[in-house]
């Protein structure tokens, strides 16, 4: 069975009725010195948790549109496409935390020095699903926190919030 995320994809791609609003938690380590290995884990929105890695670099294009940031949904799929559950959390808490995704979206982005050379970056993002184009905008939360080359503050109280929510499901790092 195909995790939630994945089925919203599908429905996405094959131009079926999805919601408009399907939050999808992700935080991930990139490090293109170490020839761009990507592993992270991220909650869909049915509450599954679920991890993934790559040796390839496997992470969507981005175009930008009216000052936002989005996502082919194929390409999306195609990062998580070998992911495997390793925990749940209560649908109704993911449900709850994706409330905060709009108030995150709308703080600015500030990029930081880091505290390590060569460690690669440390990201954690929000997905909301638009449907009618198949994409999803992604919504960037900034760094978590850890040991990072540069480090990236979304300066919205509720994306903090919701980094502080991941770390504590163990989505974090």
């Amino acid at each position: 069975m195909l995790p939630a995320f994945l089925l919203l994809v599908t429905a996405l791609a094959g131009n079926e009725q999805a919601p408009s609003f399907v939050p999808v938690f992700d935080c991930y380590t990139e490090n293109p010195t170490w020839g761009a290995p990507l592993s992270g884990k991220f909650v869909d929105h049915g509450g599954a948790i679920l991890a993934y890695r790559s040796d390839k670099d496997i992470r969507p294009r981005e175009t930008r549109e009216d000052g936002a940031v989005w996502l082919d949904g194929a390409e999306l799929a195609a990062k998580f496409a070998n992911a495997t559950e390793v925990g749940r959390v209560d649908v109704s808490l993911v449900t709850a935390k994706a409330l905060l995704v709009e108030a995150a979206a709308k703080g600015k982005l500030e990029h930081q020095a880091g505290r390590a050379i060569d460690a690669g970056l440390r990201s954690c993002h929000a997905y909301v699903a638009d449907a009618a184009h198949a994409r999803y905008r992604d919504v960037d939360l900034g760094t978590d926190g850890g040991a990072s080359d540069r480090r990236v503050v979304n300066t919205a109280p509720e994306a903090a919030e919701l980094i502080g929510w991941l770390r504590d499901i163990g989505v974090a790092f």
